[in-house]
């Protein structure tokens, strides 16, 4: 239970910062 809350709280920043990554790199090629 605790190997898994951990991976859950390692998981979810890593799918924030993804979607920054990909809505950044969107932004930047319909504005180019």
């Amino acid at each position: 239970m605790k190997r898994m809350n951990v991976k859950h709280h390692i998981a979810r920043p890593r799918f924030f910062f993804f979607m920054a990554w990909f809505l950044n790199r969107r932004c930047h090629a319909i504005s180019a």
